[in-house]
């Protein structure tokens, strides 16, 4: 399969002499050229994994098959024969769902060290959505379990082997871990938009012991955990009006026996719109929240915010400001990266989605006062969507209906990589306009 390169933009320069250039310190890869769907990527240092195949764009692990990029080559993971989906990464290993010739789903996962396949599990019910960890040498797994009648939440690590973490009639969803801590919703029906009693849970695997992290009445949504910290979307009378919490699990247990798991928790957003779609990576945490903070403005945009727990005087930071939709951010040490529906270049009137990145580092380096768009990037520029963005360290991959040659008309989903080289002299050739952009890093 072959790998091609460029510099950030060169689509979006091609033909357009005096359009400005942005994020000329990336240098975009393009990993897939095909013409079948290439979607849902996802990237632990210079890893990507992703799942392809000719329906890759249809919902389902049909006839599509597990892509891993290792930095220098592009190979299968997955067995030939068996259609996946859903890919998940972490430094140690890719997991994903897929069929084994049975009608049901099972849950896969590949080890980087030894580069060997494994099946989890092997039993007649869906085994689906799961998501990888590690916690010193050992990895970790957790995925959901579906009867039909219900839900349940279980952990594996090859130690240990598996363990049930749940099991009720309730349907448990949206499991997510960190090291040997797993956090879900748990006590829903089958249809949660009817019922807003769903709560957040967290198990331990190292203790085995689970706590219920909320007791209300509403309906508390997705949630995410980064080492001790959980973070949820909750409360409000409407799924419209979301809330951003934040649990410390070492502030509960420094309480001692007793504790109530919401002296721990505190409400980092208070307002009058939908806040959701959170995620956390260390000390920091992403969102979207509807855009009601400015009154000049309408109230139906999206935007991206971010809480920084090491600056407890920075308070909230919000990203984008602009009268389109910004979603699904995903945050990594100090990049945070999502799509918009819209890019930095007012004379563009194209609505389809572009890729962003902001460097909170580089933020905080322009010191008291400063704009946080002076340290965003726009890495995309085209006539085509860009989308599930995901981030690990300074690389950045996500799925583009659309590719690098302008002399491809396929438009199926292509998967590109963009990071920062090391230091080296960065030129852009416009091709259609005879201009050449040198930058020396």
């Amino acid at each position: 399969m072959n790998v091609r390169t460029g510099l950030v933009l060169m689509v979006a320069v091609l033909g357009v002499p005096d359009l400005p250039v942005f994020g000329v310190d990336w240098v975009v890869t393009q990993l897939t050229d095909n013409d079948y769907g290439d979607v849902r990527p996802v990237v632990s240092g210079s890893n990507v994994g992703w799942v392809g195949g000719p329906d890759a764009l249809e919902p389902g692990p049909r006839d599509r098959k597990i892509y891993l990029y290792d930095g220098n080559t592009v190979v299968p993971i997955s067995h030939p024969d068996y259609a996946t989906g859903y890919p998940q990464i972490s430094a140690s290993q890719v997991v994903w769902e897929g069929y084994d010739g049975g009608g049901d789903l099972e849950v896969f996962r590949y080890d980087f060290a030894t580069r060997t396949r494994e099946q989890i599990t092997q039993n007649s019910i869906h085994d689906y959505y799961a998501y990888a960890s590690e916690q010193g040498s050992e990895s970790y797994v957790a995925w959901l379990g579906d009867t039909g009648a219900a839900s349940d939440v279980y952990e594996y690590h090859p130690s240990g082997g598996i363990t049930r973490i749940t099991d009720d009639s309730k349907y448990d969803c949206g499991a997510r871990i960190d090291g040997s801590k797993v956090v879900w919703r748990g006590g829903g029906e089958a249809n949660w938009q009817t019922n807003h009693a769903r709560e957040a849970y967290l198990y331990d695997a190292d203790t085995e012991t689970t706590y219920q992290l909320t007791e209300n009445s509403y309906f508390d949504g997705q949630s995410d955990i980064s080492g001790a910290s959980v973070v949820w979307e909750g409360g409000g009378a409407s799924y419209n009006v979301r809330e951003i919490f934040l649990y410390d699990h070492d502030v509960f247990l420094d309480f001692g026996p007793g504790a109530d798991p919401e002296d721990a928790t505190i409400q980092l957003t208070d307002n009058d719109h939908y806040d959701g779609d959170v995620q956390i990576c260390g000390s920091h945490v992403v969102w979207v929240g509807g855009n009601r903070l400015d009154s000049d403005e309408p109230t139906g945009e999206l935007e991206i915010y971010l809480c920084d727990l090491d600056d407890p005087n920075a308070g909230i930071t919000r990203l984008t400001d602009n009268a389109y939709d910004d979603h699904h951010p995903f945050v990594c040490d100090a990049y945070v990266v999502w799509q918009g529906d819209g890019n930095l270049d007012p004379g563009d009137p194209s609505t389809d989605t572009e890729i962003f990145v902001y460097d909170h580092s580089a933020f905080l380096a322009l010191g008291p006062g400063a704009d946080p768009n002076d340290a965003i990037t726009q890495l995309t520029q085209n006539d085509y969507d860009d989308g599930r963005v995901r981030v690990s360290g300074s690389t950045v991959v996500w799925s583009g209906h659309g590719n690098l040659d302008p002399y491809d008309p396929t438009t199926d989903a292509e998967i590109f990589m963009a990071i920062i080289p090391e230091p080296v002299t960065l030129c852009i050739l416009a091709l259609g306009g005879l201009a050449l952009r040198c930058r020396r890093r």
